[in-house]
């Protein structure tokens, strides 16, 4: 395996276009290395307003994101994989947007950092992350979990907007509590796939023709969702 030289820490910051990752990176810049980098891995599936919003925290503050993409679009990965991303195998996620920034910190000689926007409602999710990085010898950390007071996701919405001056994402105007895939990202559940369906049918229009088009193609049922005992029910039920 290739050795690496240590030398300094690369503190670096994972964004994702919510309000969450965003409020992490302040916090990073602001209290702990004004020079840390900042990353957006893009599984070229976002809703133009995602990249608005990256491009005004540019501004704020004043440093450019590091812009990384596979260059697959979900649609052509899961056909080079042949098989469709649902939510109990975000493949998606995993391929373009994890393996992405994986295989770009191994370019990285020093020790790194990792910072996520995770907070206290998904602390689930930073053990998981937390155990797939240590394996990479990369060090993570959650500001959000790991400060004494808890911030609700209000508050920093709040800040952000009236202070930054960076409206918040039209998804969640919409009522949809992420901004991935302009809002039809293959992990959230019914109940957001209806959200969609009223709120962005075009969208909804899209990934149901996918859903169609992919199970034609390989001549059995293939669907974004999968209820409690595995079975697939597709977005045209």
């Amino acid at each position: 395996a290739r050795s690496r030289r240590r030398y300094v820490e690369n503190n670096i910051v994972t964004l994702s276009g919510g309000a969450t990752s965003a409020y992490v990176a302040n916090i990073v810049l602001k209290e702990i290395d004004k020079n840390a980098e900042l990353v957006f891995t893009d599984p070229k599936w976002e809703h133009n307003d995602l990249y608005r919003i990256l491009h005004e925290l540019e501004k704020y503050w004043g440093r450019k994101i590091t812009w990384l993409e596979d260059g697959r679009t979900p649609e052509q990965l899961f056909y080079d994989e042949g098989m469709l991303a649902n939510n109990r195998a975000p493949i998606c996620s995993k391929k373009l947007k994890g393996k992405v920034l994986q295989d770009y910190i191994k370019t990285i000689d020093n020790d790194v950092i990792l910072y996520f926007g995770i907070d206290y409602d998904e602390q689930h999710r930073a053990v998981r992350i937390r155990d797939l990085y240590k394996k990479m010898g990369v060090h993570t950390r959650f500001p959000l979990i790991e400060r004494e007071h808890i911030l609700m996701k209000n508050e920093y919405m709040k800040e952000i907007e009236n202070e930054w001056g960076i409206k918040m994402p039209v998804l969640y105007k919409s009522g949809f509590n992420h901004n991935n895939c302009s809002g039809g990202c293959v992990r959230q559940g019914k109940k957001s796939w209806i959200m969609l369906l009223k709120t962005y049918p075009d969208v909804f229009a899209e990934r149901e023709r996918l859903e169609r088009e992919f199970s034609e193609s390989k001549g059995g049922k293939y669907t974004f969702l999968k209820d409690s005992d595995g079975n697939p029910y597709s977005l045209e039920q």
